[in-house]
């Protein structure tokens, strides 16, 4: 028995000491992607514009096992000038360093602006310091070629913006991103200077389609308190913008009551506003860009049916 316990508490040890190994080579491979990145960062050109540019951070954290990273009290600053911004947390979640993955999420948590930044700013330094800003993003692609992103942004609790959209025919795409994502550091940086695969890349986006796509802004008194920060100096309060706003909305006679209606709801309590489309054949960007759907949207009216368009406010 006591044997039998000794060589689990061995097999424990031993995958204790690889998972911390295969966790320490994951944290050592995002260290070493901050460098590549400090050294495109300090090139002839960006040195001329901002001299001596450096990402830092506090401390990197990787959970092989559960496929999550995060990097802690990340900086870009400048030598000449200190701190220009400043990020509390970044996580990443089912993510690999060389290999794009077919589903992942990340969170950008307490950017603020620096002090190297706000130096330059003269005037609403204090309301800028204020600010604390966050990104989430998640995507998912299907074997079909379909693919789902959602992304928002979040200024403290007073601001935020959600954005989702569904796009078809996204193969062509997805294979150039695997085949870019399994490139070597150095591959990889000379791909961004490519001309080729740049238009390779378009060509690719050109040949997918949107599916469908909504975005909602909520507002808790930051639009408000930023006209107040900002305008009320030049006399372009809140309540004059929304009233110079009403009365544009009211002698313009093409604006169809489906829009009209919840943009003088919102303009009179900004609270919520969302806008979606949705199509029933998925909109090529090919035929987009060539003009074949004119014919079918040649009116407001047209395009709201056309794309199954949908403006609610609060």
């Amino acid at each position: 028995m006591s044997k039998t316990v000794g060589v689990i508490v061995i097999a424990a040890a031993i995958a204790g000491g690889a998972f911390y190994y295969t966790n320490s080579q994951a944290e050592k491979a995002i260290k070493a992607q901050i460098e590549i990145a400090n050294n495109q960062l300090n090139t002839p050109e960006i040195n001329l514009i901002a001299p001596g540019l450096q990402i830092s951070y506090q401390d990197v954290s990787a959970n092989v096992l559960f496929k999550s990273y995060s990097i802690s009290g990340l900086t870009l600053s400048s030598a000449a000038f200190g701190n220009i911004v400043n990020v509390d947390l970044i996580e990443l979640k089912n993510v690999h360093p060389q290999k794009l993955t077919n589903k992942a999420s990340s969170r950008i948590s307490g950017v603020k602006i620096g002090d190297a930044l706000l130096a330059q700013i003269t005037q609403n330094t204090d309301y800028l310091k204020g600010l604390s800003f966050s990104v989430e993003q998640d995507y998912e692609y299907f074997k079909d070629g379909q693919l789902s992103w959602n992304f928002s942004t979040k200024i403290n609790d007073e601001f935020e913006l959600q954005s989702s959209f569904s796009l078809a025919d996204m193969q062509n795409f997805w294979q150039l991103a695997k085949v870019a994502s399994e490139l070597s550091n150095e591959q990889k940086v000379a791909l961004q200077n490519n001309a080729d695969f740049e238009e390779e890349v378009v060509h690719s986006l050109k040949k997918a389609a949107l599916n469908s796509a909504t975005i909602t802004l909520h507002n808790n008194g930051f639009i408000e308190r930023s006209f107040a920060e900002f305008g009320a100096k030049k006399g372009l309060t809140y309540e004059v913008f929304k009233t110079m706003s009403l009365i544009t909305l009211s002698v313009q006679a093409n604006v169809p009551d489906e829009i009209n209606t919840p943009l003088t709801e919102f303009l009179n309590s900004p609270k919520h506003l969302t806008m979606s489309v949705s199509f029933n054949e998925p909109l090529s960007f090919t035929k987009l860009e060539n003009g074949e759907y004119e014919d079918e949207v040649s009116t407001p009216e047209d395009v709201i049916k056309f794309s199954n368009f949908k403006l609610s406010a609060n």
